[in-house]
């Protein structure tokens, strides 16, 4: 008898701990399908909010939002391709070339990847990378930008470095007599070097802003927005200059 009551009380606590387990389990499957549910939620909700951002530049553009589009493009691919998701591919097409004489030739017509047209404005011989050196405070000439003397007289930059230019001097003589008094007080290369560096910063000024401001583009009639079948996000941009 005494043996019989110890199988019941060993068969009880075998069948409790098996209730326990299950309850465990099913517990654990509950909380990861709700886990699941959760995760698929905010993945739809990223899509979303991926797909609103994206669609955005799925119009005419002007030079100064396609490169908005570029630095998008460009964010997206360094973040999240890989992580599950293609990277996007985009491609431009210039149909006029921006002249900018022999050495400044950023923006020629032809056919751009994201890499090349990325290093293009902001690679380290980019554009704008340029543009930004120039802005920056330069010990040679006074510890002030190029761009500060940009748009000076060569009358006031004559007056930043202490130079002389006779008030009865013509206009077209006015750059003559500025390095010639830069030579007089020891000052010739640090001025030639100046009006050079402000004529290249016109120069690329004037580039930068006829493709920001004077280009538009629009997206490729056959394939300007390409989607991926499984998710639906953008794998591949292509604009056309219109």
């Amino acid at each position: 008898m005494e043996n019989a009551s110890k199988a019941l009380i060993m068969a009880g606590s075998i069948l409790i701990s098996l209730l326990v387990i299950s309850l465990i389990v099913v517990g654990y499957t509950q909380l990861s399908d709700y886990q699941q549910q959760l995760d698929d939620t905010q993945q739809v909700t990223t899509d979303t909010e991926f797909m609103h951002q994206i669609e955005q530049f799925n119009r005419t553009l002007y030079g100064s939002e396609l490169l908005s589009l570029i630095n998008f493009v460009e964010d997206y691919n360094s973040r999240e391709a890989g992580d599950g998701y293609a990277p996007i591919e985009l491609n431009v097409k210039i149909t006029r070339s921006i002249d900018g004489g022999s050495e400044y030739n950023f923006f020629e017509a032809g056919d751009y990847k994201l890499d090349a047209l990325y290093n293009l404005v902001k690679g380290p011989s980019g554009i704008q990378s340029q543009i930004e050196e120039l802005e920056q405070p330069e010990k040679k000439y006074n510890n002030k930008s190029v761009k500060y003397y940009w748009k000076k007289t060569y009358r006031e930059i004559a007056s930043e470095f202490d130079l002389n230019i006779p008030s009865n001097t013509p206009s077209y003589d006015l750059e003559a007599k500025l390095l010639e008094s830069a030579s007089e007080n020891g000052e010739l290369s640090t001025i030639q070097d100046l009006l050079e560096d402000i004529k290249k910063y016109d120069l690329l000024n004037s580039i930068f802003t006829q493709f920001r401001e004077g280009k538009r583009f629009k997206p490729a009639d056959d394939d300007g927005f390409v989607y991926d079948n499984q998710n639906g996000r953008v794998t591949e941009i292509n604009f056309v200059e219109i």
